[in-house]
């Protein structure tokens, strides 16, 4: 249930929401795809499905690909230095669009 909520709620808040938009995505090889991150309030429990406050530390991510698909979405640490970006981010990606 909690991954339905995400799919369902997070994801498109995050698309709606991003704090940035990276091109390049550099360990597929794609130039052309993106990455949006975003820090949304609250997550939801895998399990439960239940509503839970965002880990501090946490970051969600969502990739999209060169036609525009939506193919991956996930939480992942953030970065030591700026805490709305995922971790490493400058060697991940090619450019920061937003």
């Amino acid at each position: 249930m909690g991954a339905t909520r995400e799919l369902a709620f997070t994801l498109p808040w995050a698309i709606m929401n991003p704090t940035a938009i990276f091109r390049g995505i550099r360990e597929e090889g794609e130039p052309d795809w993106f990455c949006y991150c975003a820090v949304p309030s609250k997550r939801y429990d895998y399990r439960t499905g239940e509503s839970r406050l965002t880990q501090r530390g946490r970051v969600f991510v969502v990739y999209v690909d060169a036609d525009r698909i939506i193919y991956n979405w996930r939480w992942e640490p953030a970065d030591a230095s700026n805490g709305d970006l995922p971790q490493n981010y400058t060697q991940r990606f090619d450019e920061r669009t937003l």
